[in-house]
């Protein structure tokens, strides 16, 4: 990746340190620079607010990126300032030190109003697309779901992953028998829908609420919060009128 150019756009901020900030990513907002977008990702955006730290510490290090959220998906991204910051954090992702908490929406019946989802994925390339599907062979993956309201065919659920695989919730979710409502790619109990266009939906009710994790330098438990708004506030009032967003402490 080539040093991403800066940009001006306004960025909401969660959670700062000298070390590390975590940052909310709207909906429709890709996490770094690829085909078709080279300035207007979330990585651009923070370099026009945090550009000397992020230059420093380089491609080596991603430009401070700890992680990345699919584009259709809003909320928690953490990013280093630091490259001890960095190396710490990386090191806490991959150990699966890391907590990470969703909201969803989801169309269908799961087994359970509370269940876990332990199934292996693949990640494969099917035409332009890259897509997660299952397979003995594939990589560890456990989603834990709680249902917190339903109407109807939709549920407002609250998701747990202890990995990190691409598309994991949406994956599992609609294995188990209930896709994110409005993914035109993982329908429920059927192979990933591979004719559909890329970039066709820009926004699902998938977002990533809490973050926790210890601080690099004094070891502290950090819990970042994004509460949801925009698309995923929309969705909600749509698809389950009269349910209010969960809170903090929901």
């Amino acid at each position: 990746m080539s040093t991403p150019r800066p940009n001006a756009v306004e960025l909401s901020v969660v959670h700062v340190d000298p070390a590390f900030v975590v940052v909310h990513k709207p909906a429709g907002m890709p996490t770094q620079p690829g085909a078709g977008h080279l300035d207007d990702t979330l990585l651009n955006a923070a370099m026009g607010r945090w550009r000397r730290q992020l230059e420093a510490l380089g491609v080596r290090r991603d430009y401070g990126l700890v992680h990345r959220l699919d584009r259709t998906t809003s909320g928690c991204v953490l990013l280093a300032l630091t490259a001890e910051a960095y190396d710490s954090l990386r090191g806490q992702f991959a150990a699966g030190r890391v907590g990470k908490e969703y909201l969803a929406i989801a169309r269908g019946r799961l087994p359970g109003k509370d269940g876990t989802i332990e199934m292996p994925l693949n990640e494969v390339r099917r035409g332009r697309l890259k897509v997660s599907v299952s397979g003995r062979a594939g990589e560890t993956a456990l989603t834990r779901y709680f249902t917190l309201a339903r109407v109807g065919d939709f549920a407002l659920l609250r998701v747990q992953i202890e990995t990190g695989r691409l598309h994991q919730i949406r994956a599992h979710l609609a294995l188990a028998g209930a896709a994110i409502a409005g993914d035109p790619i993982y329908r429920p109990l059927l192979e990933p829908n591979t004719s559909a266009r890329v970039g066709e939906v820009t926004a699902l009710p998938l977002h990533a609420w809490r973050l926790s994790f210890s601080h690099p330098v004094s070891g502290q438990r950090i819990k970042a919060l994004a509460p949801p708004a925009g698309a995923f506030a929309a969705a909600l009032q749509e698809l389950l009128p009269g349910v209010p967003l969960p809170s903090e402490t929901g």
